[in-house]
């Protein structure tokens, strides 16, 4: 499981949650974890902390599903987060984002850096042929209530990892050149 995008490059995207079939193994996880170590952060703060769930934890995920609309979410795709054996919730440790750039470092460079990290994981994950889904339809003020996480953290983005079964068939999305949206730079 190795799809190519339009680049020829191996790309990490969302894999259905229903074909997360598989858990990742302790050390998949490890590798996936350590994907977070090297990640640039503005002024090194590394704002962010994961927490793995469990079982229960990923039923709080279920129950702040949502659809594109921000409606709350109660049909098979509620049940397939319950079913992923692997969710992490990617979070902003609010002090620590706050400590050089006050209210900008929680509202913007903390968001940032959290999405750097999420990529990092997805990148580690795919090198270990662990795919991954981005469960970006979460109503996080429900999460963080259900995970009780504030005041100290603020959760950003939910991950789920898992194998896909070996007759799944993956196709990478379509995806845009890079000279499809880089504007004001002429190739010498």
């Amino acid at each position: 499981m190795n799809p190519v995008g339009t680049s020829g490059r191996v790309t990490p995207f969302d894999v259905p949650l229903a074909q997360l079939t598989e858990a990742p193994s302790n050390e998949d996880v490890i590798a996936i974890l350590e994907g977070i170590e090297g990640v640039s952060s503005a002024a090194n703060l590394q704002p962010w902390a994961v927490r793995i769930l469990t079982a229960d934890e990923r039923d709080g995920v279920a129950e702040a599903a949502q659809d594109a609309l921000g409606r709350p979410l109660k049909n098979h795709r509620s049940a397939a987060i319950r079913e992923v054996a692997c969710v992490m919730v990617v979070a902003m440790n609010v002090a620590r984002a706050k400590c050089r750039f006050g209210l900008r470092g929680s509202t913007l460079f903390g968001i940032q850096d959290v999405a750097a990290v999420a990529a990092s994981m997805r990148q580690a994950a795919w090198s270990r042929g662990v795919a991954s889904h981005w469960v970006r339809e979460v109503d996080l003020d429900v999460l963080a209530d259900r995970l009780e996480m504030r005041p100290r953290l603020e959760p950003q983005i939910v991950l789920a990892f898992g194998r896909v079964a070996e007759h799944a068939v993956l196709e990478a999305p379509p995806s845009l050149a890079w000279q499809d949206v880089v504007e004001g730079w002429v190739e010498p």
